[in-house]
């Protein structure tokens, strides 16, 4: 039997209606809606996740243009629909790591962020989401290079290809940036996945076994895609996330990681960048925004 909540925005109580209870995937799914406002919550009966009817509800409020166009067209082809599903429930980590950069870049901030890497940027910056350019015609082409095209160069299955959370092209850099909101760095045991960039991206390295030993997946194919499409600009590795991120059960490996790295000052880096560091910084977000991201850090990933 499912508690009676409450809709967070009008209050209404929200009695569960009649139904077999399923893991929800949608609002629709949802035994307990709030149709006026668009709110319902999962099935679960302990810690039920929030799902609005509709995904521009779940994104800062300036933030709204141009979500379709990118998640309908986000370089990995595979993760399309899952990604569109998802990005309605509370709990997204892209529909917050879509509301943050798109808050920087509507506000001429993006270059602010990356001061907090190195020494202030000026100039234009370009901004892309899971490899699609936040502008019109919302193409998958950073300095120059398509990203699918780079993708084929490593021999990736073409519905299947390394997806960075968010690039940022300034004037003399390319940031790539793997977001966290809770859910830890992706790692894996199976070598040939890691060594299929490994063995691609040998001079962006110093030490290979550790980063084989590392197991930092996700981060081994940013590293080598990245370096591969800054070419002689200067590139960034980012792993934002919340500080427990980098000092949690794979702290030790993702030192391994970063000590393979053939990183050089000013050509290619590797940094760590919390979140509780930008929601600090008092210049970079209004209240309205960082009262948003400050909610979502708080909450815990929810059942369905």
């Amino acid at each position: 039997m499912l508690e009676t909540l409450s809709c967070p925005s009008c209050g209404k109580k929200l009695i569960p209606r009649a139904g077999h209870i399923v893991a929800a995937s949608s609002f629709e799914s949802c035994l307990r809606q709030c149709t006026i406002c668009g709110i319902a919550f999962s099935n679960a009966s302990k810690r039920p996740t929030a799902i609005y009817k509709t995904i521009e509800q779940n994104v800062y409020l300036s933030t709204k243009d141009g979500i379709r166009e990118v998640l309908g067209r986000a370089v990995n082809v595979r993760n399309r629909k899952n990604k569109l599903e998802k990005f309605a429930f509370q709990t997204s980590e892209d529909a917050v790591t879509w509301s943050v950069f798109r808050y920087l870049q509507n506000e001429d901030k993006l270059c602010q962020l990356l001061g907090l890497l190195g020494p202030l940027q000026q100039g234009p910056t370009e901004l892309y989401l899971w490899g699609i350019s936040t502008q019109p015609p919302y193409l998958p082409v950073v300095n120059g290079l398509s990203i699918l095209e780079t993708s084929k160069e490593l021999g990736e299955k073409p519905d299947s290809i390394t997806e960075p959370d968010v690039i940022i092209r300034s004037a003399a850099s390319v940031i790539f940036i793997e977001v966290k909101l809770h859910s830890a760095n992706q790692t894996t045991q199976d070598e040939r996945k890691l060594l299929k960039y490994i063995s691609k991206g040998k001079e962006y390295f110093r030490n290979t076994e550790k980063a084989l030993e590392s197991r930092h997946y996700e981060l081994v194919r940013n590293w080598v895609v990245g370096n591969m499409i800054a070419g002689h600009c200067r590139f960034t590795l980012l792993n934002l996330g919340p500080s427990v991120l980098f000092v949690d059960k794979n702290s030790e490996r993702l030192k391994q990681f970063v000590e393979s790295l053939d990183a050089i000052e000013g050509k290619r880096e590797f940094r760590c960048l919390s979140w509780e560091t930008l929601i600090d910084d008092q210049t970079l977000f209004d209240k309205d925004i960082r009262k948003y991201l400050q909610l979502r850090l708080e909450l815990k990933t929810g059942a369905r």
